[in-house]
């Protein structure tokens, strides 16, 4: 398996974690506590194995790309993270625009993985 499958299977764990704590919000229930740990230790996984296949390996323009949208929703959701422990609850439009830029991420990268000829050695 190559780092960018690697880092997608994390990334979609992420973003299945991330629909779970977003539902949440919109309901004045709790979100389990495991879950808002997981959730940014799946994505952040899931950016060092991209981070370090494209500084390994170099890579294609969508990678990049791919990276550059990721990082910013994991800056998006350090935000949130700050707000969720000085007031309680994160704005709902930023919790939309970490997950826009999350989806628009990951279909970069499986944009990238599904572009990859299966029984070429992989570029990372």
């Amino acid at each position: 398996m190559s780092l960018i499958t690697a880092a997608l299977l994390f990334f979609l764990a992420a973003a299945a974690g991330g629909i779970f704590l977003a539902r949440m919000h919109m309901t004045p229930a709790t979100a389990p506590g495991w879950l808002i740990v997981a959730h940014p230790l799946l994505a952040a996984v899931g950016l060092i194995l991209l981070g370090s296949g494209y500084v390994r390996y170099g890579g294609p323009n969508l990678a990049a790309w791919a990276l550059v949208v990721l990082v910013l929703a994991a800056i998006g959701g350090m935000v949130m993270a700050s707000m969720r422990v000085k007031r309680g609850r994160a704005p709902s439009a930023l919790i939309l625009l970490h997950a826009t830029l999350a989806v628009i991420g990951i279909l970069l990268v499986l944009t990238e993985v599904v572009a990859n000829d299966p029984g070429a050695p992989p570029e990372f």
